[in-house]
């Protein structure tokens, strides 16, 4: 029992008197204890109760006493204190050790038989302990023990007492393994109940059979053997656990569980000095290890690195036998222990390393892992290998997982394939998952199809499956694959690389009927590939993976047809194409291998589905998938010719007889118009001559036909069933040439004039008669369709009764309605359609029919009952409704406002309900535009204006197409066919959509959408390589097509105009002053715009659509363009965009002469802004390449005087330009005098002077290097203002000159897939001017990259306070600033301070930046610039230093810019791996990242940084203020630099 400081006197009490003054003081104690209600009072009793009951000799007493206190105290409920528990345990484990050791039977041995049932009943009952059948482990070690029999009956929750504390029961078990002395049976149970206990997910009780019971059993043991066996129960109940699924919560508890009994399993015996368990031997050990290892959970990977070494650590101190079995993961030999230990070493720094998340410290160690598998002597197991790999795809950051991506994609070895290939669990398991993910083939621009990354992972795969050379092996890893493919990746496009992998592979027979399987789920059912592209692209490749890789011997001829059907589903095959020649291969290949006739399995097939009934659980859908798989293998049968004669004789008994099966009638119409529809698909026509169907069968069959689901007392479900397939069969029979003429007429007009009866409201209500207005609907519109399709004229009388009466009917629910698998709903849904697509039918028969009947329509009553069906219809026969109202709208009858505005709400609502419905969407939107904007509709202005219903509806789909791509597309291909027609309204039209062809004119994408990169790219891998080459650099390349054609269209109309007609020259006029009048407004002028943003891609449309109009500038308005142009140039900054302008400029002044005055009074100008008087000497330079003979002499006279003041200018680049424009002009001038002598006396008294300056110009190396870096561009090198301006420069090379996106450069293509006769109307491209190749960018680009001039030795006997040069040239605008930053050297240090917000660190910064000459420093937003309290402190260093705008954002991209650009990434940082300041070795081009003021550099930045950087502190205050720290470092790189 427990010590206390009582039970020593309280024993020489005890022993001092006789036995029943003990049982008095017992009795005594009991009561009181019964009675007591205090805790604190009970532990005082118990405390000399138990010693006193422990000294009564009378067993009977002991029981009386002990027993209730144990029953009651050990109760779940029970309230006793921890410290009475405490004693209570220690007396009755006590009293059984001691019952135990003396082989007695007592009470003692009943309560711990009682508490090792409570154990077992819990085992048995609760769901924390049922895990891995414990009851059925103890049984199978114990047996048939009477003991452990006894407990197992007994272990039932209604033969025992009270529910006992599991807890106590374990604590007392844990005392009685400390006090009893010999070994017997009941130990054994113990500790078996206590191994089986380490199952149970209650964590309280595991730890306490674990810690306490299991321990205690194992070192009280002293035979090794016994050690041995309990180790063994151990290892084996641990297995069982890890061999659960891996959800399994007690997974999780192995690691632990052996690394807590290592000591035990690796204790060495001491006879043999070997382990008790050597479980280096066994592979679960090692799969245990390498699954800790490999876990997400940080505990699991400690205890798997800590049994690991461990496990390293025994094998190097004791003495492996030579006739040991090591395991293929694990092997060692002693006279090599050094270069294991070695290797080992090697694994766990790798293993470390990668989970660095910094990628310069896990790049440098990838090449050493082949080194570790292949090089190595001894050699790691394969397993270790990819472990590590499989460590490096759970690391946090994304770059470090890319770059172990394509390092793992660049294994070219075949042990380095082949060690991936076998490793299912890497393979399949992470990292498949690693490149499952779309977001990782993403190219800008191009979407995820057409990637590097992806074309890496489909060679990878390629090369994986052909570093397998075993056959077996490699069609295992080849069906792995495409059940992966199919059943648990999630990337569309990371499975279509891999399945474009397999059709890499050399043909092998791996694909057998599951594999099959596979491939159909893949194509058919997987959610990923809904759109039709996408659906084209997988088939074509599983079409020729299922070639190249089936096992056709291992297939039943059920599977060979259930692909064939789904391969060929929907996609768009043509006779001889190559997947035509793959299925007809595929087949012959079936028929060789089996020795069988494909048309015989074919002929069996159709026969069993033809004769078996239609079921219950049978389905139309089902029917019809049945007939579609038929059909297709029939197709691509090598005997295809006749084998519907079998077929086609069953059809004639069905017609002949009276009553004959109609579902067995059914289901031949179905098959043979599903073979006759695929057949026509595939060769273009003849469905008829293929099937073999004679006019005698045809007539007849359309007669029965006819008795089932139009005449007679026909059978509402069976015609609502199949009357679509009778119908649709009716019709190709109809349009085929087996029919006579005469009764192809007779039998349309007997269901047109059948209809008009059938179709009334009648009395007689029955679903029968409802539901069969449906399928005359259905047949009258038909009729119409063939009728107009075979121009059968006159065959009609009085139709417009049907239209009438159609429009007025409705289905009518009755008390027999029978549901047949459809809602009343859907079936009205189907009544409305036909309905309206019945009338019209009509309308459009009557087009071409009979003009006078169609008019004779009451076109007005159609139109009300069709926009009150519109406003209550449902999606899916919403579209009906609008074609009708779109022909009726076209007809002559007075449409007012108050008519048409519920039609555009109604159609407007229809488009927002459907808005989130992808399938429907884009067909309603699409009917609706057809609706709303049509000719009838564009040509009245009432309904045009701006509060407009029609109006109204184009800012609605203009606002969407924001959203939803194409449908702006839709609506402006509609208003460009109307205005395109340049007709009085048309042009009115025009005019009053002067605003809205503008916002036409401009539209385009600013982003790109995810859907057209994958349509686009899709389209890319299928077309032809001339035409990419066609398109390439422009938007149609870009996959945008369907929204710049609307730029394009716009343009055209444009170029329609013509400045002979009022109406073109005003609209034209309005146009082109409003477009001036945008560029210049604030919106598109302020300072912080750059390329291909959205303010530029919207300047840059409109200034091309601007030269489009330069036509109708006359003399008359000549003056007013030429002023607003100029201002226009005033307030623009963007080079691009004042290219255009200049250009336009040179083509007014040069077609109107007479206004050069212009010019000479602005070079008159002394303080122009400085890129004002640059545009204006660019203009007066092409002005005068480009002039005519005759205005060139005085053109020279005036405008050299006005130039040579600027070549004095303080201002760089207008000294430049002027030089360049004086020397082209100059050059001109003595070109055309050595041809016209009127050119000699202009310039005799400046002759000397001129040619001196140009002379100099030619020789002096500064004005030449500067001039050719200038003509380094296009624009100032070959640009010619006249010979240039075509669609094509305006369009496409001016956006590819100045570096503008892909998406907004078109094309002349685009324009001719609009328009072929465009080239009448515009010049198209001028081909003397093709072989000039438009070389560098901008103006600024090429001066930023120009170095500074060599600085002039002579003058540094000077000593002068000096004032930069730069200060004297400040510019209101970036463009001189940049002009003169570039000239200045600078260093290479970039301070990247966007995650700063503070103003006066800023400021400070930027200030320390110029005095220290940085290259550049990023803030989060350059308008801080204008801010009073920034230049306060930046004391104008802020016009000085160059600054870019770099969002927080966005600072990932740009270090990940400036990295490939060669920078070292510098942050500066306090981490575990800083370099103190005065120990780095500042490189030369560095960036240095600065943190938050208050956070610092965030995790994410951190980690793609080469060095963190910390100044040593030695104050208290472990802190200095970001501007600072970033002076001192910015000093320290200065230092750096200047001593070398």
């Amino acid at each position: 029992m427990a010590a206390d400081f009582t039970a020593g006197p309280l024993y020489s009490l005890l022993s001092s008197v006789d036995h029943e003054q003990r049982v008095l003081y017992n009795s005594q104690l009991k009561v009181q204890y019964d009675k007591c209600d205090s805790e604190s009072e009970r532990f005082g009793i118990l405390k000399l109760l138990l010693p006193t009951v422990t000294a009564v000799e009378d067993k009977s007493v002991v029981e009386e006493t002990l027993k209730p206190i144990v029953l009651e105290s050990f109760q779940v409920d029970s309230m006793i204190s921890t410290e009475s528990i405490a004693l209570i345990v220690s007396t009755l484990a006590e009293r059984i050790a001691s019952a135990l050791d003396k082989d007695e039977t007592d009470f003692s041995i009943d309560l711990l038989q009682l508490l090792l049932c409570e154990l077992v009943t819990a085992m048995q009952t609760e769901v924390d302990l049922v895990e891995l059948d414990p009851v059925d482990f103890i049984d199978a070690q114990l047996g048939d023990i009477a003991e452990w029999k006894a407990i197992k009956a007994q272990a039932t929750r209604d033969s025992l007492p009270d529910q006992l504390d599991l807890e106590c029961c374990l604590d007392t078990l844990n005392q009685v393994l400390h006090y009893v002395q010999n070994d017997n049976v009941w130990i054994d149970v113990i500790g078996l109940v206590a191994i089986s206990l380490i199952s149970c997910t209650d964590a309280t009780l595991r730890t306490k059979a674990v810690n306490d019971v299991i321990s205690s059993l194992y070192y009280r043991q002293e035979n090794a053997s016994k050690k041995a066996k309990i180790c063994q129960m151990l290892w084996e109940r641990t297995c069982g656990i890890f061999f659960l699924p891996a959800t399994n919560l007690l997974r999780s508890e192995v690691y632990g569980l052996t690394a807590r009994f290592f000591d035990s399993y690796f204790e060495l015996d001491d006879d043999t000095g070997l382990p008790m368990l050597d479980l280096r031997l066994k592979d679960q050990f090692w799969q245990l290890i390498q699954a800790g290892l490999k876990s997400k959970d940080s505990t699991a990977r400690k205890y798997g690195v800590y049994i690991f070494k461990r496990v390293i650590d025994l094998t190097t101190k004791i003495t492996t036998p030579n006739n040991i079995e090591w395991t293929h993961y694990f092997k060692w030999e002693d006279d090599k222990s050094q270069a294991y230990q070695n290797l080992y070493e090697d694994f766990f720094l790798l293993y470390d390393i990668m989970h660095e998340n910094v990628l310069h410290l896990v790049d440098p160690i990838l090449p050493r892992f082949e080194l570790l598998l292949f090089s190595s002597d001894p050699a790691i197991d394969p397993s270790w290998w990819t472990l590590l790999l499989y460590r490096g795809f759970q690391n946090e950051a994304m770059s470090v997982r890319k770059r172990i991506l394509e390092y793992v994609f660049g294994f070219e070895t075949k042990q380095s394939l082949l060690a991936v290939a076998r490793q299912y669990d890497f393979l399949f398991g992470v990292f498949f998952a690693a490149i499952d993910a779309t977001s990782l083939y993403t190219v800008s621009t191009l979407g995820a199809m057409v990637s590097p990354t992806g074309e890496m992972l489909r060679g990878f795969i390629r090369k994986l499956i052909e570093a397998v050379e075993d056959a077996e092996e490699k069609v295992t890893l080849i069906q792995q694959l495409i059940h992966h493919v199919a059943f648990v990746m999630t990337s569309f496009v990371a499975m279509m690389y891999v399945t474009e992998a397999l059709t890499d592979v050399a043909p092998c027979k791996a694909f057998g009927p599951e594999e099959l399987k596979s491939v159909r789920v893949l194509i058919d059912k997987n959610m990923n590939f809904q759109k039709q592209n996408a659906k084209v692209w997988m088939r074509r490749l599983c079409m020729q993976a299922v070639f190249q890789l089936s096992n056709v011997s291992a297939l039943a001829f059920v599977d060979l047809a259930k692909t064939i059907n789904s391969l060929v589903n929907r996609y768009p095959m043509v006779v001889d194409s190559t997947e035509f020649t793959f299925m007809k291969s595929w087949i012959e290949q079936y028929e060789t291998e089996h020795n069988d006739k494909a048309v015989a399995q074919l002929a069996k097939k159709t026969k069993d589905f033809v004769d078996e009934p239609i079921s219950e659980s049978d389905s139309l859908e089902s029917i019809q998938n049945e007939a579609n798989i038929i059909s297709r293998v029939a197709m691509f049968s090598p005997e295809s010719s006749g084998q519907f004669a079998p077929l086609i004789e069953r059809l004639q008994e069905l017609v002949q007889q009276e009553d004959c099966d109609n579902n067995c009638l059914a289901k031949v119409v179905v098959l043979l118009l599903t073979s006759w529809s695929d057949y026509d698909a595939l060769h273009g026509g003849d469905g008829a001559g293929y099937i073999g169907l004679t006019s005698e069968v045809c007539v007849k069959l359309i007669q029965k036909m006819e008795l089932l689901y139009l005449e007679g007392d026909v059978d509402a479900v069976v015609a609502q069933t199949y009357g679509p397939f009778y119908a649709k069969f009716t019709e190709y029979l109809l349009k085929s040439d087996i029919l006579t003429t005469t009764f192809r007429s007779d039998l349309l007009v007997k269901y047109v004039q059948s209809s008009k009866t059938k179709i009334k409201n009648s009395s007689e209500k029955t679903f029968d008669k409802e539901t069969s207005k449906m399928n005359y609907l259905l047949m009258a519109g038909m009729s119409f369709t063939i009728a107009k399709e075979f121009k059968l004229q006159g065959l009609f009388t009085d139709v417009t009764e049907l239209a009438a009466t159609a429009a007025s009917s409705r289905l009518k629910r009755t008390p027999d309605f029978q549901s047949f698998g459809k809602t009343w709903g859907s079936l009205v849904d189907v009544f409305i359609s036909r309905k309206w697509n019945c009338i019209t039918a009509m309308m459009e028969y009557l087009q071409m029919d009979d003009q006078a009947a169609l008019e004779a329509i009451d076109a007005q009553d159609l139109y009300d009952h069709a926009v009150d069906e519109l406003e209550v219809a449902s999606e899916s026969c919403v579209i009906p409704i609008m074609k009708c109202i779109q022909l009726l709208v076209a007809l002559p009858f007075e449409k007012s406002l108050e008519m048409i505005q519920p039609c555009v709400d109604h159609a407007l609502e229809m488009i927002n309900a459907s808005s989130s419905q992808s399938n429907t969407f884009p067909k309603i939107t699409a009917a609706v535009i057809d609706m709303i904007f049509q000719e009838e509709l564009l040509a009245k202005p009432e309904l045009n204006e701006d509060d407009g219903p029609i109006k109204k509806a184009f800012h609605k789909i203009f606002d969407w197409g924001d959203l939803r791509p194409y449908i702006v597309t839709q609506m402006a291909s509609n208003y460009y066919r109307y205005w395109s027609k340049m007709s009085d309204t048309s042009m009115a039209s025009l005019q009053q959509y002067k605003s809205e062809f503008i916002q036409l004119l401009m539209y385009g994408p600013i982003r790109y959408r995810d859907d057209q990169k994958m349509d686009g790219a899709l389209l890319l891998k299928s077309t032809a390589l001339e035409e990419i080459n066609e398109t390439e650099g422009t938007a149609e390349l870009s996959f945008s097509f369907n929204d710049y054609v609307v730029r394009v269209q716009m343009n055209i109309l444009l170029m329609k105009l013509k400045d002979t007609d009022e109406s073109h020259c005003q609209f034209a006029e309005g146009v082109l002053v409003e477009l001036l009048t945008f560029i210049s407004s604030e919106k598109y002028t302020h300072l912080f715009v750059y390329v291909n943003q959205i303010e530029h891609r919207c300047k840059l449309r409109m200034v091309c659509a601007i030269m489009l109009l330069l036509k109708f500038i006359n003399e008359n308005n000549v003056e007013k363009y030429i002023k607003l142009f100029f201002e226009s140039l005033k307030k623009e900054t963007m080079v691009s965009i004042r290219s255009y302008l200049e250009w336009a400029m040179v083509r007014m002044l040069s077609k109107f002469p007479s206004h050069f005055s212009f010019i000479y009074a602005e070079l008159q100008n002394a303080n122009p802004k400085a890129h004002v008087m640059i545009s204006l000497i660019t203009v007066t330079m092409f002005v005068g390449q480009g002039i005519s003979s005759q205005e060139l002499p005085a053109y020279i006279d005036k405008t050299l005087a006005y130039l040579l003041p600027w070549l004095t200018s303080n201002h760089h680049t207008i000294r430049l330009i002027a030089q360049c424009a004086l020397r082209r002009i100059w050059l001109r001038y003595k070109s055309n005098k050595a041809s016209d002598s009127t050119c000699e006396s202009i310039l005799d008294a400046n002759q000397r002077t001129l040619e001196t300056l140009h002379d100099f110009l030619e020789s002096n190396a500064d004005a030449v290097r500067f001039r050719e870096k200038l003509e380094e561009s296009y624009y100032f090198r070959e640009f010619d203002a006249e010979k240039d301006f075509n669609l094509d420069f305006i369009f496409r090379q001016v956006p590819t000159i100045f570096n503008v996106s892909d998406s907004e450069r078109i094309g002349m293509r685009a324009f001719l897939k609009v328009d072929p006769q465009v080239a009448d109307l515009f010049p198209l491209i001028n081909l003397e001017r093709t072989a000039i190749k438009a070389s560098a960018g901008s103006l600024e680009e090429l001066l930023a990259n120009d170095p500074a001039p060599v600085e002039n030795k002579d003058d540094a006997s000077f000593q002068k306070k000096i004032m930069p040069w730069e200060m004297m040239l400040e510019s209101d605008i970036d463009l001189t600033k940049n002009l003169v930053r570039h000239n200045r050297r600078r260093n290479d240090l970039i301070v990247v301070a966007s995650l700063i917000d503070r103003l006066p660190n800023l400021a400070g910064l930027c200030r320390t930046c110029e005095i220290f000459n940085a290259g550049l420093l990023t803030v989060h937003n350059l308008k801080i610039k204008d801010d009073q309290n920034f230049l306060g402190i930046s004391v104008s260093s802020e016009k000085w230093m160059p600054m870019k705008e770099v969002t927080e954002p966005d600072v990932a991209a740009f270090l990940t810019e400036k990295k490939a650009e060669g920078y070292l990434l510098c942050g500066l940082e306090q981490t575990t791996t800083s370099t103190p300041l005065q120990e780095f070795d500042f490189p030369r081009k560095c960036v240095l990242l600065l943190g938050k003021e208050k956070e610092g550099i965030p995790a994410h930045l951190l980690q793609m940084l080469d060095h963190t950087i910390e100044i040593p502190q030695f104050g208290i205050t472990r802190s200095l203020n970001v501007h600072v720290s970033a002076s001192i470092c910015i000093y320290e790189y200065t230092k750096r630099q200047l001593t070398g």
